[in-house]
């Protein structure tokens, strides 16, 4: 799932400066201060990965929405966490449990328990534990 910002900017009269006035998010943003200026913030966002989606001029301000994408999730990064131990991958072909021998950039190679070794693509699988 992806994380989401929602930011609301408003200008302080006394300097001219925008600042953040209201915020929210998704469960996975990291946390925003009220009262911190908004390029600043804009800014740090968009080194966590943010990237703008929407922004519009409302009466009470400048609201931005802000979305960062979900980490890929790498097969790879399992079945490295798994090297040696016994695993079970679902793909359309069947189920296959083996021994984790080695993990390819794009492929794990299982050793099953009849001794059979089985290369299966990470685009094949389905599911892996």
């Amino acid at each position: 799932m992806a994380d989401f910002v929602i930011l609301q900017g408003g200008v302080v009269a006394a300097n001219g400066s925008i600042i953040v006035t209201s915020v929210d998010g998704s469960s996975g943003a990291p946390t925003v201060s009220i009262n911190r200026s908004l390029a600043l913030t804009l800014e740090e966002l968009s080194n966590q990965g943010f990237q703008i989606l929407f922004a519009e001029a409302a009466p009470q301000g400048i609201i931005y929405t802000l979305t960062r994408a979900a980490a890929a999730n790498n097969p790879g990064d399992f079945f490295r966490e798994n090297m040696g131990e016994a695993v079970t991958v679902e793909t359309d072909a069947g189920t296959i449990t083996g021994t984790v021998q080695f993990v390819g950039t794009d492929f794990v190679e299982l050793l099953e328990p009849g001794g059979d070794v089985v290369l299966v693509p990470f685009a094949s699988i389905n599911a892996s534990y």
